[in-house]
């Protein structure tokens, strides 16, 4: 499906885009194309210098308010502080990108912190974002929710096991949201993303460029945008190279088991007194 023109889309998604973990990478290009398609956006990261550089360049060059939160999602007030934040704002847009490994090795080789802190980058503060801004969406009948996940979700893998099974834990709830969501008016994106060039790769891991496993920030984020209303998921990677092989067959599964899953609930619901009057 071809996104929508500026105009219809920023009608679709906007006003307002939360572009989560936007100083950089792939959230930094993604914030970019919401902006040139129309959408002012709210801007969250750590990095406050980087944070207030983009914000200007949005600016000039796409004429979109930019406004920026510095904010450790780690942190217990996190998710608190960005919903205040939001208050008056009218957001059709939820890019959440934020989550990455930052570091590999061996499960008990590794501080409890660090798969604390793959819960709560993936798990804990998507679900407090969501549940906090999609309500007003639905109430609009319009709107997005995109969660930037990973390859690293198609089955567990070693050295970077609480990461793979945290963004396990996030594509199955994109595809939840996406079944309940979708007859709504709000679009639900998991974006599967593969080996993919950012600054903080770089920098975390010493991860070199290889252009036969690797996809640019600015590619990965132009085809996440692209294709906000092909839920749930979609695996955007070199499809030839890595793990690529394994998407096909992994996307067709997923498609065939949510689609039995929401039969299945359909029939258990009408046993139920869900959805019924008091």
């Amino acid at each position: 499906m071809t996104a929508p023109a500026r105009n219809d889309f920023a009608d679709r998604y906007g006003r307002w885009a939360v572009v989560a973990g936007a100083s950089e990478g792939v959230g930094a290009a993604g914030a970019d194309e919401l902006a040139a398609r129309g959408l002012d956006v709210l801007l969250l990261a750590r990095n406050g210098p980087l944070l207030e550089e983009l914000a200007a360049d949005l600016r000039a060059r796409h004429g979109v308010e930019a406004r920026m939160l510095v904010v450790d999602f780690t942190d217990a007030d996190a998710a608190e502080r960005v919903l205040a934040a939001t208050d008056g704002l009218e957001v059709g847009t939820l890019l959440y990108n934020a989550g990455a490994a930052g570091s590999s090795g061996t499960f008990l080789d590794q501080d409890l912190a660090h798969a604390m802190k793959m819960i709560a980058l993936n798990c804990t503060m998507p679900v407090a974002l969501v549940h906090g801004l999609a309500p007003a969406m639905v109430e609009r009948g319009r709107g997005a929710v995109v969660l930037v996940g990973s390859m690293g979700c198609f089955a567990g893998q070693p050295y970077v096991a609480s990461y793979s099974a945290a963004k396990a834990f996030q594509i199955n709830l994109a595809e939840g949201l996406w079944a309940e969501l979708k007859d709504r008016g709000v679009d639900v994106l998991e974006a599967v993303i593969g080996s993919t060039t950012t600054p903080a790769r770089a920098r975390r891991l010493g991860v070199g460029v290889d252009e036969h496993l690797d996809m640019s920030s600015e590619d990965v984020a132009r085809e996440i945008v692209e294709h906000i209303a092909d839920g749930p998921s979609r695996v955007i990677a070199k499809l030839t190279s890595g793990i690529g092989h394994v998407a096909q067959p992994w996307s067709e599964f997923r498609e065939f088991a949510l689609q039995a899953n929401i039969d299945a609930m359909a029939g258990f619901n009408a046993r139920t007194n869900v959805g019924q009057p008091d």
